[in-house]
């Protein structure tokens, strides 16, 4: 009898994107907040593995109200990058 995969947990692809959103801020001055909405709403349709206390919306609302925050205090402080690393995770869907 053939197991059933198990879906990709949402902590990690959210963290994936939030690692990829503060590297387009970093690398090409896109706005994080609008990032972290068209990629997250693009793992909308992925089979992911929520905790008890997190959800999709939830997720969405946190990173939303942490991109705003860090560029709202943060943001003008991070200066002389010279380098990002673009977050890669493939979920078990197929998808990048």
């Amino acid at each position: 009898m053939a197991s059933k995969p198990r879906s990709t947990p949402a902590s990690l692809g959210f963290g994936a994107i939030l690692h990829l959103a503060l590297a387009q801020l970093l690398r090409h001055g896109d706005d994080p907040v609008e990032t972290l909405k068209r990629e997250w709403k693009a793992l909308q349709q992925v089979e992911l593995r929520y905790s008890r206390k997190d959800s999709w919306q939830g997720l969405s609302d946190k990173g939303e109200k942490l991109l705003a925050k860090l560029c709202r205090e943060e943001a003008q402080k991070i200066t002389g990058v010279l380098k990002s690393e673009v977050a890669q995770t493939k979920f078990k869907d197929g998808l990048d």
